[in-house]
């Protein structure tokens, strides 16, 4: 994974740095951004924390981010921190699914039943 070029054109507030891992650009002196990129797939994922996530400024020094890669025919997904407990919405999609399933696999006994 190589690391992407031109990011001198950053100019808020937010300086971005190269992280020792390729492919993630800190945030000021804060944690990496959390930027993936595939080029197999020619996608970019973009992992914004809540704090990220609400800043209005750090949303609009992105745009160029977006434009590089959009004129490199990459598509660029940005991934936004959710305000849920994640331990409960995992449990309440897990339960569903469960159901979901036990619900399918009702409907095709009934189907069999019926031909036979």
């Amino acid at each position: 994974m190589t690391a992407p070029h031109g990011f001198s054109f950053f100019k808020p507030v937010f300086v971005y740095k190269p992280a020792q891992n390729g492919g993630k650009y800190c945030h000021g002196g804060e944690r990496p951004l959390q930027m993936q990129v595939n080029e197999k797939t020619k996608t970019i994922e973009l992992w914004l924390t809540r704090a990220e996530k609400n800043d209005p400024a750090f949303r609009a020094s992105l745009k160029p981010l977006y434009q590089q890669y959009t004129a490199q025919k990459y598509i660029v997904a940005v991934f936004l921190s959710g305000d849920g407990d994640l331990y409960q919405q995992t449990r309440d999609l897990l339960i569903y699914n469960r159901k979901r399933l036990a619900e399918q696999e009702v409907q095709k006994q009934r189907q069999s039943a019926i031909f036979m």
